[in-house]
């Protein structure tokens, strides 16, 4: 995921993520018309399209809460709960210490929510 920011013809911009390359994103935003208003339409044109940033930052990087059926819990970098579901499956169930330890401990899990590096919940 790439960070843009997309500039609009009144001057007004929005920085956004974007899933692909700055190529792809000038191709989706620049010359396009977007709807800014919140209450009511304010449709302005893309002008202008500039890379902030193509990695998150420890400051944007997310981390998830994931429990395993009833066996434990641990803290994996993630900034979705698919990508947190997804990176589970890469833990070695022989270098868990809980008790009883099953070969389907890992098949089951779930997403408790967003929290720190150090596991406290943030949201």
């Amino acid at each position: 995921m790439i960070t843009v920011k997309v500039t609009y013809d009144d001057g007004d911009y929005t920085v956004t993520g974007f899933n692909g390359t700055l190529d792809e994103a000038v191709r989706y935003f620049l010359g396009s018309t977007f709807n800014l208003g919140t209450e009511r339409d304010d449709m302005h044109r893309c002008v202008k399209v500039e890379l902030l940033g193509d990695e998150p930052t420890k400051a944007q990087q997310g981390y998830r809460l994931v429990q395993f059926t009833r066996y434990g819990q641990v803290v994996v970098p993630a900034n979705s709960d698919e990508e947190a579901l997804e990176a589970v499956k890469s833990v070695d169930p022989k270098r868990i210490n809980w008790k009883p330890v099953k070969a389907d401990v890992l098949e089951s899990a779930e997403v408790l929510g967003v929290v720190d590096e150090n596991g406290s919940i943030i949201s």
